[in-house]
C-alpha cells in the first residue's frame, strides 16, 4: 500500500510539472502567434498544441514507465528481503529444533545406557553369585566324594597291610596298626604331634636326607660338566669343520638343546619340580643325549672315510 501511494504521489508530481511547462510554453506560443496572421496562428497553435502534446505524452510516459520500473525494483527488493529475512528465521528455527532433538536424544541415550549398565551390573552380579555357589556347591560335593574313595581307599590299603605284615612275620595285626601318609614327613609330624607335649626333646639325626641332598648336588656337578663339554665340543666343531654341513647342523642342534635343557633346569628348581616343567627336561636331556650319540657317530665315520667320499659328502649336504 505504501508503494502504491508513493507511485501516485510520484505521477501526480509529475503531471504538475508537465502542466506548468504546458502552460507556460502556450503561453509563449500564443503572444507569438498573436503577432502573425490569425490563420497563420490559428494553424500554428493547433500544431505547436499537438506537438506539445506529443512531447508532453512521450515525457509523461517515460517518466510513468520510470517510475513504474523504479517502484518493480524496490517491489522485488522489498520481497527479496522478506524472503532472505523468512529463510534466515526458518533456517534458524530448523537449527534450533534440530539441536534441541539432539538434546533430546542423547538424554535418552544417556538415561538408555545407564539403564543398560545398571541392568547389565545386576545380571553379571547375579550370574556371577550363581556361578559361586554353584561353584562352592560343585566344590563341596567334590569334596565330600573325593574324601570318601579316599578314607575308603586308605581302609582297604591299611586292611591289607595289616593282613600281609601278619602273615610274614606272624604277628597279630589290624587295620589300627598302619600309618599311611604322603611321605615320611608328615608321617614324622603326625607321630611327633601325637607323642610329644610342648617342652620335650628330640634326637634327629642333622644329615637326615643326606641321600637325597647328595643326589642333587651330583646331579648339578653333572649337569656343569656336560654342559662345559658339549660347549667345548660344538665350539670346536664349528671352528674346525664348519663348512661340513654334516657335522656342523647336529651340533649347532645340540647348542641349542642344550640352552633349552639348563633354561628348563632352572626353571624346575623355580617351580619346584612342576610335573610339566620337569617332564620337559627329562625329554630334552633324552634329546640331547640322542644327539650327541649323532655328533659322535658322525665324526668317527667322517675320520676313516676316504678323502673323495669326505669331499662328496660335504658336496651334496651344501
Amino acid at each position: 500500500m505504501a508503494l502504491e501511494q508513493q507511485i501516485k504521489t510520484a505521477i501526480e508530481t509529475a503531471t504538475a510539472q508537465l502542466a506548468g511547462q504546458f502552460q507556460e510554453r502556450l503561453q509563449s506560443l500564443v503572444s507569438e502567434l498573436d503577432q502573425a496572421a490569425s490563420a497563420e496562428r490559428a494553424r500554428a497553435i493547433e500544431e505547436a498544441e499537438a506537438r506539445i502534446k506529443a512531447d508532453l505524452l512521450a515525457q509523461h510516459e517515460a517518466e510513468t514507465a520510470a517510475v513504474r520500473a523504479e517502484a518493480a525494483e524496490q517491489r522485488d527488493l522489498a520481497v527479496s528481503m522478506a524472503q532472505t529475512e523468512a529463510a534466515e528465521q526458518h533456517e534458524s528455527a530448523l537449527a534450533a529444533a534440530r539441536a534441541e532433538a539432539e538434546a533430546r536424544q542423547e538424554s535418552a541415550l544417556s538415561g538408555l545406557r545407564a539403564e543398560l549398565a545398571s541392568q547389565e551390573d545386576a545380571a553379571i552380579e547375579a550370574l556371577r553369585a550363581e556361578l559361586a555357589a554353584q561353584h562352592a556347591s560343585a566344590v563341596e560335593a567334590l569334596r565330600a566324594e573325593l574324601a570318601f574313595q579316599h578314607d575308603a581307599a586308605l581302609e582297604a590299603l591299611r586292611a591289607e597291610l595289616a593282613a600281609q605284615f601278619s602273615e610274614a612275620y606272624d604277628a597279630d595285626l589290624g587295620p589300627q596298626h598302619i600309618a599311611i601318609g604322603l611321605g615320611s614327613t608328615q608321617l614324622t609330624h603326625d607321630l611327633f604331634r601325637t607323642l610329644l607335649d610342648p617342652g620335650d626333646t628330640v634326637i634327629s639325626c642333622h644329615w637326615g636326607f643326606f641321600g637325597s641332598r647328595l643326589n642333587d648336588f651330583a646331579h648339578r656337578v653333572g649337569a656343569v660338566a656336560t654342559t662345559i663339554t658339549i660347549v667345548w665340543l660344538v665350539s670346536y666343531v664349528l671352528r674346525r669343520h664348519g663348512g661340513n654341513a654334516w657335522l656342523a647342523r647336529p651340533a649347532i642342534l645340540l647348542g641349542f638343546l642344550l640352552l633349552a635343557q639348563v633354561t628348563l633346569g632352572a626353571y624346575v628348581v623355580w617351580t619346584a619340580r612342576d610335573i610339566y616343567v620337569n617332564s620337559l627336561h627329562v625329554m630334552t636331556g633324552a634329546l640331547v643325549l640322542a644327539t650327541s650319540l649323532v655328533v659322535a657317530l658322525r665324526a668317527h665315520r667322517a675320520r676313516f672315510e676316504q678323502p673323495e667320499q669326505s669331499r662328496r659328502r660335504t658336496a651334496v649336504a651344501a
